[in-house]
């Protein structure tokens, strides 16, 4: 028999991987320890690649991709004799003169119109004051904003009235931008308080929305508030009880922006939770308003005792998403008039739960929420005798059931 050879490839298999494992260590066996190490290889591939490759800003690359594909199919015409890479610089620095030889070609449209305004803006927004020369020049010739100015030179090239054109959700952003960073909030608010006819619903929405939050960005939480607040005497003198949930959705924005910026304690967001009668949908939202946002209980407390005397058919009617909600507000109410030595108040809405709510919300049965009212009761006695109790101690169990409610 012919000998074997399997021991000694196994003794060199065995030297290999030893040698091996010196000069390439084993990689990471760990899923963490794994992740690790290719993050560490992806960094260091960026790195090398950034090392390599010249700078350019994220709205230059951006905006070099929409021309270069622009050029290729004939979307934009130069007339000037300018190359690709000359007619991307003067957009950049000269957008509106861009559209303006766009929209005489007849070669425009919209989304070139919105990115235009857009660049434009934002060039104002950093200088300052005015955009490229070309764009001082143009708006100087025809005595208008660029907003105005484009429009109309859209309506010319034959892609629509303002009403038709503003259709478009990115013009309409691009054209609310603009306004805010030239500080004609004026228009804004003529947008908004325009009738069906002249400003679709759909667009005012958008205005508002995004003029409220371009405002608070560059100027601040109480220009925004200002703003929001002209905006709703507009509506009331003209339409009476404005209900759009487009402004109760703005308006809560603005109430937890307040927060967020550290104005809670100011003249200015009072205001605006006072306010809250005129932009709420329904009272429910009102009272939620007051008591989340203002630690007010008045509100809610009318709101829960009317109620308590609505006739039975009210009850039957009401909808499942519709108890759940109050339900959750209802909880939120007690645990603050208890918070506030409100007995009396927070027993009465108690006892509407009990009477009202359980067997319609899953999670409420009536034993459960009159024993942990009167935990909640017993805490504030305890408070008025002991002032320095445990923090929170007088309402966890009612904490509890609304944590339940979700």
């Amino acid at each position: 028999m012919r000998p074997t050879s399997i021991p000694r490839v196994s003794l060199t298999k065995s030297i290999h991987n030893r040698f091996s494992s010196i000069f390439h260590p084993p990689l990471p066996l760990s899923p963490i320890e794994s992740r690790k190490f290719l993050s560490l290889v992806k960094e260091s591939f960026r790195d090398q690649l950034d090392a390599s490759t010249p700078k350019v800003s994220p709205i230059e690359n951006h905006f070099s991709q929409i021309f270069a594909a622009a050029a290729q199919s004939s979307e934009i015409t130069a007339t000037d004799g300018l190359g690709k890479e000359e007619r991307i610089k003067k957009f950049l620095n000269d957008p509106i003169g861009v559209i303006n030889e766009q929209m005489l070609l007849g070669k425009a449209t919209v989304d070139l119109a919105a990115i235009c305004l857009t660049r434009h803006a934002k060039l104002q927004r950093d200088a300052g004051a005015g955009a490229g020369a070309g764009a001082v020049e143009v708006n100087q010739q025809n005595g208008r904003g660029p907003v105005a100015f484009v429009l109309e030179g859209l309506r010319k090239a034959g892609l629509g009235t303002p009403g038709e054109l503003l259709k478009s959700r990115k013009l309409v952003e691009a054209v609310t931008y603009t306004l805010v960073v030239e500080g004609r909030e004026s228009v804004i608010l003529r947008w908004v308080r325009a009738s069906e006819a002249e400003v679709s619903l759909a667009v005012r929405q958008t205005v508002l929305k995004v003029g409220i939050f371009h405002v608070r960005r560059m100027h601040g939480w109480k220009r925004a508030e200002d703003l929001f607040r002209r905006v709703m005497a507009g509506v009331r003198e003209n339409q009476g009880r404005f209900t759009l949930q487009a402004h109760c959705v703005t308006g809560l924005e603005l109430c937890k922006a307040g927060v967020e910026d550290g104005f809670s304690g100011s003249p200015e967001f009072s205001r605006l939770i006072r306010s809250s009668v005129h932009w709420t949908v329904h009272r429910q939202q009102q009272a939620m308003v007051h008591l989340r946002y203002g630690k007010m209980t008045a509100v809610g407390v009318k709101y829960f005792d009317d109620l308590s005397h609505r006739e039975e058919e009210f009850w039957e009617r009401s909808g499942a998403f519709w108890y759940h909600k109050c339900s959750k507000l209802a909880m939120e109410l007690v645990l603050e008039c208890l918070a506030q030595n409100q007995l009396k108040e927070a027993e009465m809405i108690t006892e509407l739960l009990k009477r009202r709510f359980v067997g319609k919300v899953a999670g409420l049965d009536p034993e459960s929420v009159g024993a942990k009212f009167d935990a909640g009761r017993a805490g504030v006695e305890k408070k008025k005798i002991a002032p320095e109790p445990e923090s929170g101690e007088q309402s966890s169990d009612l904490q509890g059931i609304l944590n339940g409610l979700g």
